[in-house]
């Protein structure tokens, strides 16, 4: 299982089955533009092959804070095909984000994880991540 960096239009077109699988709401025609204007902003998309099929994918970026000495690592998405769970895409691409992060001298990486995905919190404990403190958020009328 290689990891690769989403590149081109191609290869952000076939991260789309797998990442809409997270997040629902996505509309297809507009995902190639809006993954490109969050690249512009750091965002990057990794995502692991087998075959000519996309199995796992991650949305992260690195971003430096006033309330942090060094730069991090966020993953604002990982996924993995559901018909592929269980089966260690989830795991390979998770220690790639890790040894990504310390390549790029980060000391830590972050993680915010909707409260339903019980599973994925499991995965990771099991990877040595714990929870730090609370996500607020405040919806603004348009």
């Amino acid at each position: 299982m290689q990891v690769q960096i989403a590149n081109n239009d191609s290869e952000i077109v076939q991260c789309f089955p797998v990442m809409v699988q997270l997040l629902p709401e996505l509309q297809e025609e507009e995902f190639v533009s809006r993954i490109r204007h969050l690249m512009k902003m750091g965002y990057a998309l990794a995502y692991i092959r087998k075959s000519k099929t996309v199995c796992a994918v991650a949305g992260f970026r690195i971003v430096e804070m006033l309330s942090t000495s060094e730069p991090y690592l966020i993953i604002d998405e990982i996924i993995t095909d559901e018909s592929k769970r269980s089966q260690g895409y989830g795991t390979v691409l998770f220690d790639w984000l890790i040894a990504y992060a310390q390549a790029k001298c980060c000391k830590q990486v972050h993680l915010d994880s909707s409260i339903r995905f019980v599973n994925a919190h499991r995965f990771y404990f099991q990877k040595g991540m714990h929870i730090q403190g609370y996500h607020f958020i405040l919806p603004l009328n348009k």
